[in-house]
């Protein structure tokens, strides 16, 4: 049998019990979440930085940026375009997994196969211009063309 003495008084973080008994996160995506957590509010990063300081390789990074954002732990709100320059993401970190998270847009994630990291309700969204659209090709618009002025001539009576 074991025990723990816990003696952190000072410079610690809180984390949510829920976020350790998580089995669908894996250990490095709980990390960040606590690598995150410890920071203060408003802290900008860089994810070339936040990297190096965790030791992992961008692509990594992004992968379980993606993973404790799919997962609810973390939103993510994209960055959007101000006078020509787009801002940066801001991350809110969660007590709880968000669990009403948006579908994300274009995607039909009733007829995709829903992955580990994502917990998201089935909703169906479907991409814009999808609508069949009645196109013409140019001798068929000539034909309208000319047609429209035909009946449009009808009408009127020349005075000689």
């Amino acid at each position: 049998m074991n025990n723990i003495k816990n003696n952190i008084s000072k410079n610690f973080t809180t984390v949510p019990n829920a976020l350790i008994k998580d089995i669908k996160l894996t250990d490095r995506a709980r990390f960040l979440y606590v690598y995150l957590a410890s920071k203060p509010d408003n802290w900008t990063f860089y994810n070339k930085e936040l990297s190096k300081s965790l030791k992992y390789t961008i692509k990594t990074l992004r992968k379980h940026i993606d993973e404790i954002t799919h997962s609810g732990w973390v939103t993510k709100i994209p960055q959007s375009k101000i006078n020509g320059r787009f801002t940066a993401n801001t991350y809110i970190i969660n007590f709880s997994p968000d669990e009403n998270l948006p579908c994300d847009p274009f995607v039909d994630t009733e007829n995709k196969p829903h992955d580990k990291f994502s917990p998201r309700k089935k909703c169906v969204t479907e991409k814009m211009g999808k609508e069949k659209k009645d196109t013409l090709n140019n001798k068929d618009l000539h034909k309208k063309v000319i047609k429209q002025k035909s009946n449009l001539t009808k009408g009127i009576k020349i005075f000689k």
